[in-house]
């Protein structure tokens, strides 16, 4: 499984292209617009999509763990987040370094 899949928020919004017109009109909409959407399609309660439901998760290692489960979305971004040396992610503080850095300072030198 990618590690770099994170939770989407409830409010972020999201365009995408493919056909979800049985669940949604819109192209862009809201987590939770698609959520609910999914939930009337399904006739599921709820406790799927915010609170979770009761149950048990046979894991390779512990065996049955009671707990609860939930559905949601997750989003996995193309190109990682680009971050400076500092660990500043301000984007207008950061330059990448293009490829031709390295001829520029060989015909400096």
């Amino acid at each position: 499984m990618n590690s770099n899949f994170k939770n989407l928020d409830q409010n972020a919004v999201i365009s995408s292209n493919w056909n979800l017109s049985s669940l949604i009109c819109n192209n862009t909409f809201k987590v939770v617009e698609l959520l609910r959407a999914m939930q009337k399609s399904t006739g599921q309660s709820d406790a799927w999509f915010y609170e979770g439901v009761e149950c048990e998760v046979l894991g390779l290692t512990q065996g049955w763990q009671k707990g609860k489960v939930r559905l949601s979305l997750e989003f996995c971004p193309d190109e990682p987040e680009l971050t400076d040396i500092s660990g500043s992610s301000d984007e207008a503080s950061f330059q990448a370094e293009s490829p031709l850095d390295d001829i520029r300072r060989t015909i400096v030198d």
